[in-house]
């Protein structure tokens, strides 16, 4: 360890990180200039750390932070393969025993003078800036150093550093320096200060350089952020234009779909009338149903049947099971069949010739009932369908806010519309049946399910029996077996 080792402490000021980073000064012989923050971060790391310290004095202490000496620069010297490393490590060794907290290190290679044969004598130094503020209770610890504290100092800045210590100050006698001499000294160094001022001077005018350019660099920056509004504005106006075309369209979408289901109900509707007018005219009433089945039975005299034949018409005439005359109708061709398999016609009965009698009388209406039976499966599949789309139409509208307010909208303005071209009657009706259920309110959920269809709309009931369900209004159809 042939280097001396020293470091010495100074007042900081803020323009000392720019020094340390990127201005160079007039004396500067060429070299590295290195640090580890450029000079607006190292100032915005130290506003963060004076910060934190205060409040954490306020908080400990309940008092006003009063300190105002604790921003210090440290000037150490360094072996010419000293690394930021090795000053970070000693930088942790300052805060972790001495409270202090460094906010830039920078490594200065380019400063020193030439010597007699015009070769480099590099100054190999660094800079080291602190505040002296404890993190932990925000107390000033630049008080606690005491001279013995700072003769400690330069021991342990060796042993990190791997240099040899300087001699202590205490120890090396040096002589009182005499008056004339002294005069002498202050002479040089007037002189020194002169030079040095001009120097400054030089240093203040690349200050100013930089200054000027942080400013033209600030101008910009603020020109950019005014574009960056202005733009953020037009893409704001252009969202909401385009928000409000679009909720345009599917009102318009909404308002066509609705007209067009609404259509198809009224045709669906006209054909369900029609099936249930026609239902309602083919059934019979018991005393209808007796004559027929007496007729029947005179008919089928002298045809060759049994007995049983005649007593299970009799035995049906009591019961009287069937709605409609095509239930009879397939009823008595299915008897026919059971008693001619049996063999209960005799010899002389031409049995051909009464099963194409038969299957000619009775073959219209089971092609009829045939092609009703087709309609109804046809509607049913229509009816899967409707509710198929209504609940993909009902995804779409919970998925878009905006559409399922629409959507809403237009049922309003529908039903208002219904309610305006309604008979007065028959709109009172109405109004008064919606009171009725607004304060009964006891209708359960397949009530609601059949009350309402995909559109929301009153469905419109197949059969007129309310209290009987789908499948027990059904035509009661016995097919051959």
């Amino acid at each position: 360890m042939s280097q001396i080792s020293s470091i010495n402490f100074k007042k900081s000021v803020d323009f000392q990180v720019f020094h340390n980073s990127t201005v160079r000064p007039n004396y500067a012989i060429g070299g590295e200039l290195i640090a580890n923050r450029k000079g607006y971060e190292a100032l915005k790391l130290k506003e963060q750390i004076v910060n934190q310290a205060i409040e954490t004095y306020k908080s400990r202490t309940k008092r006003a932070f009063q300190a105002k000496s604790y921003e210090w620069s440290a000037v150490c010297n360094i072996k010419e393969d000293t690394t930021m490393a090795d000053l970070e490590r000693l930088a942790e060794h300052f805060e972790q025993k001495y409270g202090f907290q460094c906010y830039q290190i920078a490594i200065h290679r380019d400063e020193g003078h030439f010597d007699d044969d015009c070769n480099k004598v590099i100054n190999h130094h660094a800079h080291l800036e602190f505040i002296t503020l404890d993190k932990n209770t925000g107390r000033n610890r630049q008080r606690d150093l005491k001279p013995e504290i700072l003769r400690q100092i330069q021991t342990e800045v060796a042993e990190i550093l791997q240099m040899q210590r300087g001699e202590d100050k205490q120890n090396s006698k040096r002589e009182r320096i005499e008056p004339r001499k002294y005069a002498q000294l202050k002479e040089q160094e007037r002189k020194e200060q002169t030079k040095l001022k001009a120097e400054h001077k030089q240093e203040l005018e690349a200050k100013d350089n930089v200054i000027q350019d942080l400013n033209q660099e600030l101008a910009a920056k603020d020109q950019e952020l005014e574009d960056e509004k202005l733009s953020k504005k037009r893409l704001k106006e252009q969202i909401k234009q385009e928000a409000q075309e679009r909720e345009n369209k599917i009102k318009e979408i909404l308002y066509d779909r609705i007209d067009k289901l609404e259509a198809d109900i009224k045709e669906k509707d006209k054909v369900i009338q029609a099936k249930n007018q026609e239902l309602e005219q083919e059934k019979l009433s018991k005393a209808e149903l007796k004559k027929e089945l007496e007729q029947l039975r005179k008919d089928s005299k002298n045809q060759g049947f049994s007995k049983e034949f005649f007593q299970e018409i009799n035995l049906e005439k009591k019961k009287l099971r069937f709605d409609n005359k095509k239930e009879l109708e397939l009823w008595f061709q299915n008897l026919v069949e059971k008693h001619t398999k049996k063999g209960i016609f005799s010899n002389q009965v031409n049995n051909d010739a009464i099963f194409e009698e038969m299957y000619k009388l009775y073959q219209e209406p089971y092609k009829k009932i045939q092609a009703q039976d087709q309609e109804i499966q046809d509607l049913k599949a229509e009816n899967t369908e409707l509710k198929n789309e209504n609940e993909r139409f009902q995804k779409l509208l919970e998925s878009d806010p905006a559409l399922k307010k629409a959507y809403n909208q237009a049922l309003k303005n529908l039903e208002n519309r219904k309610k305006e071209n309604m008979p007065d009657k028959k709109r009172q009706w109405l109004e008064s049946k919606e009171r009725q259920e607004r304060i009964l309110d006891k209708r359960s959920e397949q009530d609601q399910e059949n009350d309402y269809d995909e559109l929301g709309i009153d469905n419109i009931l197949i059969h007129k029996n309310e209290d009987k369900t789908q499948e027990d209004n059904k035509p009661k159809i016995r097919k051959y077996r």
